[in-house]
């Protein structure tokens, strides 16, 4: 079996920022003798969670309220800044792991809000980075979150000045489709529609080289966290290409049919929280099955 591994893959620099926050936290933690929490799922990568809580003793909380006050790391997706005041205001020291495009669009947001603007956010209203984008305006009426054109809010006013941002993971397609949607409709009145590029380059290089690996392999296999919105995509992708694909989290989860049917060539893609290690123990253990 030849397996061939996608140009790009695995951890983006907004996961190596968290990531790295959350070791130095470790290390301080050790010298402080505090303990190490993160506020929500550092990383949307469950393996490499369950890695840091037997291996390093980091406990994932949400609220200040649940846990003695410890160094606390604000998750790669980062937190509504409500959040991060009651955890200052009872006793926690705040590491920030916060990808450096999430806290672009939070100024970004903060900024069009100070100036008055209707603000749309293309995304997934249950995603965590929507919320801290949100929760640096919160309480600003001008604001609203649309995941498909056909779900554009009926309350929008057409007349005022606006602007568009993504989430940084979303889709290029929906995000351009939802954005046409808009400019159809602010034509009418002529009021200004400014659309900003919020889409992080590391998810659009990933896909990209995913489209190539998927024009020379026989069957995908996409490896990742189940709640990872760029990995889901990821897998979507190459399910709409019509080539065979297979989703896994662990090697664990290996279907035996992938090793049953005749394929020449695999190729291997990644989501940007999936670590390193866990690519390489799932192709150590998809040869070894192969060879059996």
């Amino acid at each position: 079996m030849n397996i061939i591994r996608s140009e790009v893959m695995g951890f983006c620099s907004g996961v190596r920022t968290a990531v790295n926050a959350v070791y130095d936290a470790v290390e301080l933690g050790k010298k402080l003798g505090m303990p190490v929490y993160t506020i929500g799922p550092l990383i949307h990568n469950e393996m490499f969670l369950e890695k840091l809580r037997v291996e390093m003793g980091v406990r994932e909380i949400r609220s200040p309220e649940e846990a003695s006050p410890g160094l606390a790391v604000i998750r790669a997706h980062g937190i509504p800044e409500s959040e991060r005041v009651a955890f200052l205001e009872n006793g926690y020291q705040i590491i920030d792991g916060t990808c450096q495009r999430v806290l672009r669009s939070q100024q970004l947001v903060r900024k069009y809000a100070t100036e008055g603007k209707q603000i749309f956010i293309a995304g997934n209203p249950e995603h965590g980075e929507v919320h801290a984008v949100l929760g640096a305006v919160e309480g600003y009426p001008l604001v609203f979150v649309i995941d498909e054109p056909e779900n554009i809010p009926d309350t929008i006013d057409y007349s005022l000045s606006s602007v568009i941002l993504s989430q940084t993971t979303f889709s290029l397609d929906r995000y351009t489709n939802i954005y046409k949607k808009l400019i159809e409709r602010f034509s009418e009145t002529a009021a200004d529609l400014e659309i900003i590029d919020s889409i992080c380059p590391s998810t659009l290089n990933q896909q990209k080289a995913l489209t190539k690996l998927t024009a020379v392999a026989d069957a995908i296999l996409v490896i990742g966290g189940k709640q990872s919105a760029n990995t889901r995509r990821l897998f979507e992708m190459v399910k709409e290409s019509g080539t065979p694909v297979w989703y896994v989290s662990g090697e664990e989860e290996l279907d035996s049919k992938l090793l049953t049917l005749t394929f020449d060539t695999i190729g291997i893609t990644a989501g940007a929280s999936t670590p390193e290690w866990l690519v390489e123990d799932i192709i150590r253990k998809l040869r070894l099955l192969s060879d059996l």
